[in-house]
């Protein structure tokens, strides 16, 4: 009887252990995606500037 009760607690503990885990991966991934929303503005702002740098350049062409 004593072996069942401690293979439940193994069990039980590989659970709690898990959750951690996976809430912690949770956490880095939401930080990971808060980086990210920072990011893209700075991103789609320099592709705006490229290009009106790009418009810029076709007019001295011409």
């Amino acid at each position: 009887m004593a072996l069942i009760d401690y293979n439940q607690y193994i069990v039980d503990a590989g659970i709690v252990e898990n959750k951690q885990k996976t809430l912690e991966l949770i956490k880095t991934q939401k930080e990971e995606i808060q980086r990210m929303n920072n990011v893209i503005p700075q991103i789609k702002m320099r592709i705006k500037e490229y290009e009106a740098n790009r418009k810029t350049i076709q007019v001295y062409l011409k």
